[in-house]
């Protein structure tokens, strides 16, 4: 150790025991938060903003300034940002312990900061959290608010070196200004996530996993598990490092899925079985709510018409009122993933299809087009990712699509030249039009059968579908199917997040025999779907109607409330499909030409995942009339699946039932809403006014709900997403 005017400078092969001793003497007596402590550090930031007024009005005639003051005149900017960005983080914090009423992680920092004088490295920080944790373990929430101790510290001695030298008692204060604000601009450039995780008590028990799981697992992804396990050892009275062992023991003891740390964590936290959720209550809130006050209102008038047209357009305001409010009370969930540093192993081999309608001789070309966009941006996928363009012809009146041919020859000659331009993994599936009983001919079950079929030829059974390009050795082995319709563009890299959800042994889907659906993981995983954004601007109509188009960056995990709440998200026809789980739940279920809309139905036997991180963009129609004819198949397809609320469909949970019986309600939403509007204005009588009273409220409440989304991503980076 060596001594200076204004304090001891401990050496780093003496920072351990140094460390070590000043946790000895904390005792944890409480759990606060750092508002107090922010409040505390702007108070003294503006009085360092102060106090560098004085110097500089003391000094502004004068030549030779010393050398402390310049530092403190020439830096000031540096102290102010990175204090101001501490507070924010301080405020924004609880949880954090205390010590004879001092946080005792920003006791730490200012035990650090004072043991060298002000000069911070990376391996002195290593060093002192070694030390420290011996004695005292420092929480996930401690932790997280590391870096901001450390810079209010060091402001702590700029304001105590400030005042020194407007006493002019600066006696080595040059140097010492130079290392206070060369740590701080170390921490401004410094990503201290590495450092804080070595440190992180809990990051090391977890990574004993020994399903051997959690290692291989993204960042995300292992900062989601500490965050839950810190919620549950709140929750269960332990502290955070004793949860940590106990999650460990419960894993070294169990089997299969319970042999990974993550089942005592999400599944069952620290052995404690959760509340079970399937939805019961969510369905009677919306039925009892939506009958009681179109009841009220009907008594209240005196008017059956009233109650009766009230029904539909009482329901949309109590589902979105209901949906508003578990949406901000329920956290957006993480489906965790492993991390696939060198790209999709052969146990997660995937092919990329994109669906293709084959128009004419430019159709090919376009779909090959398509093919070498997605390679690009899932190269980071590796060689175990292949794509494939799914092709179909329309439907028509005779067999054979006019100079077929020909189309089709222009399509192979597109995908063989990417074969050959990329060394292989490029892939054309063509199958034949069959006769419909309505007399057309057209493949076989539209999109649904070609991937039912597709799946059926990647597992050697019958199937209609050949393979116009590409090598079938190269086929053999997929696991996966990553289904994109022909304008959906995936987000760089998805291909490989989604690879490594689905192969996350919590996420792999397990096939209930008796019931055939999948009653554990997720059979698929689904995107967060956004809107292409040269679609979104289109045309005027586009403009007006399609959501903000684009990719959003500054989304991370967003809400979705089935998947939040319930754990089972939506399926709209894109996303990461498990072959073997697809064909063993529907693969015989379906009957034929009873099926237009197979998204719901799937996402439903398969129990969908929703990766709210991840996004694909879609295309919006640009015109009014193909607008409403895709909306039209829609509901069309809605009203088919109306057969599974009832036998067969009994099989499904009542969750599932709930969300097809959902899209038949809101199918009747706006004609029952028109009716109500056009008759309480035009027939007498209070409770008709009171029904076109509620049906104009349900039109005001979406268009209020569309401006306070767009205003709310004006002025913030994230809407509804977290």
């Amino acid at each position: 150790m060596t001594y200076e005017k204004n304090g001891l400078f401990v050496e780093e092969a003496r920072l351990e025991g140094f460390a070590e001793n000043f946790a000895r003497g904390l005792r944890p007596d409480g759990v606060c938060g750092g508002r107090r402590a922010a409040m505390e550090l702007r108070r003294n930031l503006r009085l360092l903003a102060d106090c560098r007024g004085a110097l500089e009005e003391r000094w502004k005639d004068t030549q030779a300034i010393p050398g402390a003051v310049r530092w403190l005149l020439d830096n000031a900017y540096l102290a102010q940002r990175e204090g101001q960005l501490a507070a924010a983080e301080l405020a924004a914090a609880g949880g954090l312990r205390s010590s004879g009423g001092a946080l005792i992680v920003l006791s730490a920092c200012e035990s650090l900061v004072r043991s060298g004088l002000g000069q911070l490295t990376e391996e002195r920080m290593r060093l002192f959290l070694d030390g420290f944790q011996r004695e005292l373990v420092l929480e996930r929430a401690e932790l997280s608010v590391f870096a901001a101790g450390l810079r209010r510290a060091l402001i702590l001695r700029l304001l105590r070196l400030c005042a020194a030298l407007e006493r002019e008692d600066g006696e080595g204060a040059g140097a010492e200004a130079e290392r206070v604000f060369g740590s701080l601009r170390r921490l401004s450039m410094t990503d201290l996530g590495p450092l804080l995780e070595q440190a992180d008590y809990v990051e090391q028990v977890l990574r004993r996993d020994p399903a051997g799981v959690y290692p291989l697992m993204g960042e995300s992804s292992r900062a989601y598990y500490r965050f839950r396990l810190s919620r549950a050892s709140r929750r269960a009275g332990l502290p955070e490092a004793k949860a940590a062992q106990k999650v460990l023991a419960l894993a070294q003891a169990g089997e299969g899925r319970r042999r990974h740390v993550g089942w005592w964590i999400l599944n069952e936290p620290i052995g404690r079985s959760p509340r079970s959720r399937k939805g019961g209550g969510y369905i009677a809130a919306n039925l009892l709510c939506t009958l009681s006050l179109s009841l009220l209102a009907g008594f209240l008038t005196r008017s059956i018409p009233a109650f009766l047209l009230l029904l539909l357009p009482v329901s949309e305001l109590v589902k979105g009122a209901l949906d508003y409010l578990l949406l901000r009370l329920t956290r957006p969930v993480h489906v965790p993933r492993l991390e696939l540093k060198d790209g999709l192993p052969p146990e997660g081999r995937t092919l990329l299809v994109v669906s293709t309608l084959l128009t004419d001789r430019d159709s090919g070309p376009a779909a090959a087009r398509r093919l070498e966009e997605c390679y690009h941006l899932n190269r980071d996928a590796g060689a175990e990712l292949r794509f494939a363009a799914l092709a179909d012809f329309p439907d028509g009146a005779a067999e054979e699509y006019p100079d077929q041919a020909e189309i089709l020859n222009a399509a192979v000659e597109a995908v063989e030249t990417l074969n050959r331009r990329y060394g292989g993994g490029f892939y054309l599936l063509a199958r034949p039009r069959v006769k419909n009983a309505d007399g057309r001919w057209s493949g076989w079950e539209r999109k649904r059968g070609a991937l039912l079929e597709t799946m059926r030829l990647l597992r050697g059974q019958p199937s209609a579908v050949t393979i116009a390009a590409g090598d079938r050795a190269g086929l053999d082995g997929v696991a996966y199917l990553l289904a994109l319709d022909a304008d959906t563009r995936p987000g760089p890299g998805t291909a490989r997040e989604l690879a490594g959800a689905m192969l996350h042994p919590l996420n792999t889907p397990e096939v209930d025999p008796e019931q055939g659906l999948v009653s554990a993981g997720y059979g698929i995983l689904a995107p967060r779907i956004g809107t292409a954004l040269a679609d979104a601007g289109s045309t005027d109509f586009a403009r007006c109607f399609a959501p903000r188009g684009g990719a959003d960056p500054y989304e991370s995990a967003c809400s979705e409330l089935y998947m939040d709440r319930w754990g089972r998200g939506g399926f709209a026809g894109k996303g990461l499909i498990s072959i073997d789980a697809y064909l063993r739940c529907m693969g015989e279920r379906v009957p034929e030409n009873l099926m237009l809309s197979h998204d719901a139905v799937e996402g439903a036997f398969l129990r969908a995942g929703f990766a709210g991180e991840v996004e694909f963009t879609d295309g919006w129609p640009g015109r009014a009339l193909p607008y409403y004819a895709r909306l039209e198949r829609w509901v069309r397809g809605d009203w088919q699946n109306l057969r599974w609320l009832f036998r067969p469909g009994r099989m499904l949970p009542d969750l599932e039932r709930w969300k097809l019986f959902d899209s038949l309600r809101r199918s009747l939403v706006p004609p029952a809403t028109l009716a109500a509007l056009a008759l309480g204005l035009v027939l007498p009588g209070v409770g008709l006014t009171v029904a076109a009273a509620a049906a104009g409220l349900t039109l005001l409440r979406e268009l209020a709900a569309a401006l306070v989304r767009e205003l709310l991503r004006r002025e913030s980076t994230g809407g509804e997403c977290y």
